[in-house]
């Protein structure tokens, strides 16, 4: 459970919180937040690196600019929040609620997102090269531009999602479900795209050599 001594220092000021953390006292090396009721905070460029966020309600909450690396947010509830430019590389965003929120030009690099629904949010120019997103719920996301190389999509939901000139080179799409995608210039090169499901999804333009599709 949360640290109600800690909860209270992050929600009065951000700034303080950051100079904690950054202080390097013992009780944050890995703040306890996890159920920590966070829902529409306003947590600009916090520094929440490491943090037990598990089960944190934070719904709505103003994350831009944050530093979650490492963080472990299995089962968190980020639906509609904002994360755009957040620092997320090798967190644990597993099972986590992030229906429309905004992701955009963030950083998910070898992230654990699987089973995470991010139904309709914005991943603009997002970061994801190694993340793991097996079976997780894309449909209707914006990842135009993001950089998906070498990332498993293998079962993942991509009905309707926006991949347009998004880097999936080497990436695991086997058994992903790409209906109605729009794919126009994706580099797709040495992906794997076994049993995907590509009904009327849009490759125009798309690179595809190396692919397997066998």
């Amino acid at each position: 459970m949360a640290d109600n001594k800690l909860l209270e220092i992050l929600l009065s000021s951000v700034e303080k919180w950051n100079q904690l953390r950054w202080g390097h006292t013992n009780e944050i090396l890995r703040p306890a937040l996890s159920h920590a009721m966070l829902a529409q905070a306003r947590l600009v460029g916090a520094d929440l690196h490491a943090a037990d966020l598990r089960g944190a309600d934070l719904p709505g909450a103003d994350l831009c600019g944050a530093n979650l690396r490492k963080a472990d947010a299995r089962k968190a509830d980020l639906r509609g929040a904002d994360l755009c430019v957040a620092t997320l590389n090798d967190a644990n965003l597993g099972e986590a609620k992030l229906n429309g929120s905004n992701l955009g030009w963030a950083d998910l690099s070898n992230a654990n997102l699987t089973g995470a629904n991010f139904t309709e949010a914005a991943l603009i120019g997002a970061r994801l090269s190694g993340a793991c997103l097996g079976k997780t719920i894309l449909r209707g996301a914006n990842l135009s531009g993001a950089k998906l190389n070498e990332a498993d999509l293998s079962g993942a939901d991509l009905t309707g999602a926006n991949l347009s000139e998004t880097d999936l080179r080497g990436a695991n799409l086997s058994g992903a479900i790409l209906s109605n995608a729009n794919l126009t210039g994706a580099n797709l090169r040495g992906a794997e795209l076994r049993e995907v499901d590509l009904i009327e999804a849009n490759l125009s333009e798309a690179k595809l050599s190396g692919a397997n599709i066998t």
